[in-house]
């Protein structure tokens, strides 16, 4: 108990406003550490009941007093690099075994916040009471770590004694093979290497990571613009550092995204690492091309890998489209259109030449013959014209007029 004061809701409220801690408990266990365990995904069974005991009849610890619950458990340092690494044992001159003796609890391995750093062997088992399936192997973890949204850390191990001096100096001695009954001798356990690199994760002194300084940019740009065109070249660079519990160092990894979302991703792209002026910091980066497409988009960075800090950087960046003048003259998706306009005003400029200046053959042979007739004298034709037309067009008064007139003159 820790007061009426200090309850389950008050540790929860420290998490949530960032705070670290370090949960350690035995099969004694009280019902409130198992309550507390259980709001992080963590489930340590029927508490207060030595049925929870680790238990290992092939892997215990033959030296000493020869106890099958103490157990000795290999570090995987491949499991999870970022929270306890090839630091953690075996690097150190030691066995790369821990000795562990107290409860085992399940987890769920499907929560992505949640990760189980110590798991027991095949032959590694506990059973939580009798009406329980066994939890053995894989499945049964002996010490586990949470991080949340907010990057709070909070670690839990079922066993004080794996604390103790006891632990952490004895010897190992465990059979070297699943196919050897004979246990031979691997030197000191590596109880203080884990302890080592567990506390450094948990209180946040190791796979820190934060962003230092982001730059985008128009290729060839030297300033940061307050708004791009569609389908420009951007130059995009993030600079990111790591603190591994002295100084703050470059951060070098492969798999460093942007993103540009407008509700949905656009472009998803992985930036390459590229040297900074910073000794403190590696710079990722990339040239990327701009959408199709106006609106307000975000140019998003995240990072979420297990054991390291979430980082994220967003940037709101207006899109805008083209003004009337910025457009290409001509489009080769058009050239079709262009050739078909083209060739419609090249045929009517011929029709209309065609309808000008064309005079049908039947015409001209007409003209020829009405020459002939008329002995080729142009004045005759016309005065034969004349005639024919006062004839056809005059009154039947006006020829004797005209007559009389003609005789008085």
């Amino acid at each position: 108990s820790f007061g009426k004061r200090l309850g389950l809701a008050e540790f929860i409220r420290f998490t949530n406003d960032g705070g670290n801690m370090l949960v350690a408990a035995d099969e004694r266990m009280s019902d409130f550490h198992a309550s507390l365990a259980k709001q992080f995904g963590i489930d340590f069974g029927s508490q207060g009941n030595a049925r929870s005991r680790v238990v290992d009849h092939r892997y215990y610890n033959h030296l000493g007093s020869a106890d099958h619950a103490v157990v000795a458990v290999p570090i995987d340092p491949t499991r999870h690099p970022a929270i306890i690494g090839p630091a953690g044992g075996g690097d150190n001159g030691d066995s790369g075994v821990v000795l562990f003796s107290g409860a085992g609890h399940s987890y769920d391995p499907n929560r992505p916040s949640l990760f189980a750093v110590l798991v027991g062997r095949p032959t590694t088992y506990i059973r939580q009471d009798p009406a329980s399936p066994l939890l053995a192997g894989g499945r049964l973890a002996l010490a586990s770590v949470h991080q949340a949204r907010n990057n709070a850390r909070t670690g839990f191990v079922g066993s004080t004694k794996l604390f103790t001096d006891e632990l952490v100096n004895q010897n190992v001695s465990i059979p070297v093979s699943d196919t050897s009954s004979k246990p031979a001798r691997l030197g000191k356990s590596a109880n203080s290497a884990f302890i080592d690199e567990l506390l450094r994760w948990v209180f946040q002194e190791k796979s820190v990571l934060k962003i230092t300084n982001v730059v985008h940019r128009k290729q060839g740009g030297a300033e940061q613009p307050n708004h791009y065109i569609e389908r420009d070249r951007m130059h995009y660079q993030v600079d990111i550092s790591e603190y591994d519990g002295d100084r703050w160092r470059p951060f070098e990894a492969n798999d460093v995204q942007f993103e540009a979302i407008m509700l949905d991703p656009y472009i998803r792209v992985t930036l390459n690492r590229t040297a900074t002026a910073s000794p403190a910091s590696m710079g990722y980066a990339g040239d990327i091309h701009l959408p199709d497409k106006t609106g307000t988009f975000t140019f998003l960075t995240q990072y979420n890998r297990p054991g390291y800090t979430f980082i994220e950087d967003r940037r709101i960046v207006p899109i805008h489209q083209l003004r009337h003048d910025e457009h290409a003259r001509f489009l080769s998706a058009a050239y079709p259109y262009y050739t078909s306009s083209l060739s419609s005003a090249l045929g009517f400029v011929a029709l209309c030449v065609l309808f000008l200046y064309y005079r049908d053959p039947s015409d001209s042979v007409a003209v020829a013959k009405r020459h002939a007739a008329t002995g080729g004298d142009p004045g005759k034709s016309h005065a034969s014209n004349s005639g024919s037309g006062a004839v056809a067009t005059g009154s039947a008064n006006t020829a004797p007029k005209y007559n009389k007139a003609k005789k008085k003159n």
